[in-house]
């Protein structure tokens, strides 16, 4: 038994991971159609790849793998006049440290075994696909072949004398296998109108700097973004793109990206009423909700719009919750009960932080929690009661310590930085306000 299973849950109705794409997946996703339909007709009709931006928790992966879904669900239906595209699975992560020639090989691996589960229905297009046999001998087979005239693998190559080695080799994973790849997707994919798989490359952002997602880009640019048969969505940070990716060699590969903003306030509720119906053990009593709608809009009011932040406070409740009272019905979406743990959270986050900031910087960072939780130096010292932008640079630099901001360059202005509340910095500054929400934190003046 789980607190969930007490509750009446199959799992946790507050999970912050993407939503699946999956048919149940796409019933969770609320507030986004606009920007699943643009998603859409950009992979569709585009000749570049797409982008996507949006803040760190807004939904970005969920919106993508739904749109994936949908797409997948055409083509095995039938039902799309266009090309199939058909997703790779999860999104690629990459960091500085990683390869071109590791991606590549994730990639391909990837690619093969989308042919495994795909080709029989592609093949049924009249689309040239690589045998099954050969493709399910490949993957799993620990051999390939190796001919004395030239190099094979099961999808094909040159003939004459033969011998046997393991596919563990360079010479398998560096040549022979990202040849027959290529020269499968070509054939299964000739042109845009043909379709392809989608692979999508996520949270770019943590490459640090623009300049490192620049690198990244131009290194791909003459090979894996111009493979036929793959259509590629690049998904980052605000300003990710109009940055990194404004370069005449990266204009005519990737479009202009698709803005993710968070979901409307009004449609906060049926985020959370969907989810509480879809977790639900059924055929069984009402559940016992610890967040129900009213209280999930006070968390994300909370931490300002944040909804992967809202859900994790909601899943900490629920365990707070379940340790002081079990399964109690009474206690069911208990708004009071939620305000009382919201304190005590966030007193022990203040408490915390004081050992570590002074005067000086709680006045700095009360006065940007009335600014709505961000700033640029460069341009508002002044609002802060400094004489320049260096003044300010040593309080900024403690209160990032303190994990109460984030200080990082501007990527709409590389010579400006910005300064932005973390998720446990509004706790603080709920505190610090006498259990405020931000939009009340202007009459504070």
């Amino acid at each position: 038994m789980t607190i969930w299973t007490d509750f009446g849950f199959v799992s946790c109705p507050y999970t912050t991971d993407p939503i699946s794409a999956t048919a149940q997946g796409d019933s969770l996703l609320v507030g986004r159609e606009q920007e699943i339909n643009k998603l859409i007709s950009r992979l569709q009709s585009s000749p570049r790849h797409t982008t996507v931006e949006g803040k760190f928790g807004v939904g970005k992966t969920s919106l993508i793998s739904v749109a994936g879904f949908r797409l997948q669900q055409s083509f095995q239906k039938g039902e799309s006049n266009f090309g199939p595209l058909i997703p790779l699975g999860e999104p690629f992560q990459v960091s500085p440290e990683a390869t071109l020639e590791s991606f590549q090989r994730d990639l391909f691996y990837r690619v093969a075994e989308a042919f495994r589960v795909h080709g029989a229905r592609l093949d049924a297009t009249g689309r040239r696909v690589p045998k099954q046999k050969d493709v399910d001998r490949w993957l799993h087979e620990p051999i390939f072949h190796m001919r004395s005239a030239g190099f094979s693998t099961p999808l094909g190559g040159l003939s004459a004398g033969r011998s046997r080695s393991p596919n563990a080799t360079a010479a398998y994973y560096d040549f022979g296998f990202p040849r027959a790849m290529k020269a499968s997707l070509e054939s299964c994919f000739p042109s845009p109108a043909y379709g392809g798989f989608i692979a999508v490359v996520d949270n770019l952002e943590l490459m640090r700097t623009s300049q490192s997602v620049r690198d990244l880009l131009e290194l791909m640019r003459d090979t894996v973004f111009s493979q036929k048969g793959i259509r590629w969505i690049l998904c980052g940070g605000p300003g990710v793109f109009r940055t990194a990716a404004a370069t005449p060699r990266l204009a005519d590969h990737l479009a202009d990206p698709i803005q993710v903003d968070p979901i409307p306030d009004e449609l906060m509720p049926e985020v959370v009423s969907r989810r509480i119906e879809h977790y639900r053990i059924k055929n069984r009593p009402a559940p016992v909700i610890p967040v129900g709608a009213g209280g999930f809009w006070y968390l994300y009011d909370l931490v300002n719009r944040n909804l992967r932040t809202a859900l994790s406070l909601a899943d900490d409740f629920s365990e707070w919750l379940h340790w002081q009272f079990g399964a109690d019905s009474s206690k069911s979406e208990d708004l009071e009960l939620l305000e009382v743990w919201l304190a005590e959270t966030a007193d022990k986050c203040h408490a915390a932080a004081q050992e570590w900031i002074d005067a000086r910087e709680w006045i700095i960072f009360d006065t940007l929690a009335v600014h709505g939780g961000i700033c640029r130096p460069s341009s508002d010292y002044d609002d802060f009661g400094f004489h320049s932008p260096d003044a300010m640079r040593s309080s900024i630099r403690m209160l990032k310590d303190a994990n109460l901001v984030t200080h990082e360059k501007d990527e709409m202005n590389k010579r400006r930085k910005i300064v932005a509340m973390t998720p446990s910095g509004w706790l603080v500054a709920y505190a610090r306000t006498g259990y405020s929400l931000p939009g009340e934190y202007a009459s504070l003046k």
